[in-house]
């Protein structure tokens, strides 16, 4: 599964937050919450039922970069963060694309 462990060190979080549970409730995402940015692609991870596998572990990087890099600042709700992942999924280059085997 995917953990804070694997988040991409050239971002910025907090890793000074102790608890997550009452913020994983919360609407909004925050993105410099490593806890809460794990919950959120889990969640991604658990309502699509993917295999743990490479591919998911590449797409739970992908939605890292995604979030972090691309989601317009105004985008903060869960489900709009959510549904613009969907509508931006392939929109935008993601670097780590060659790192993965479809075949």
């Amino acid at each position: 599964m995917f953990h804070v462990s694997n988040l991409n060190n050239k971002y910025q979080y907090d890793f000074s937050i102790k608890t997550f549970e009452n913020k994983v409730l919360s609407k909004h995402l925050d993105k410099k919450d490593p806890f809460q940015v794990v919950a959120f692609i889990k969640k991604i991870i658990n309502s699509n039922e993917w295999p743990w596998d490479t591919l998911t572990d590449y797409n739970c990087k992908r939605i890292e970069f995604l979030i972090q890099e691309k989601l317009p600042k105004g985008i903060t709700n869960k489900k709009e963060v959510y549904q613009w992942l969907v509508n931006n999924w392939r929109k935008y280059y993601f670097p780590g694309s060659s790192n993965v085997s479809i075949n």
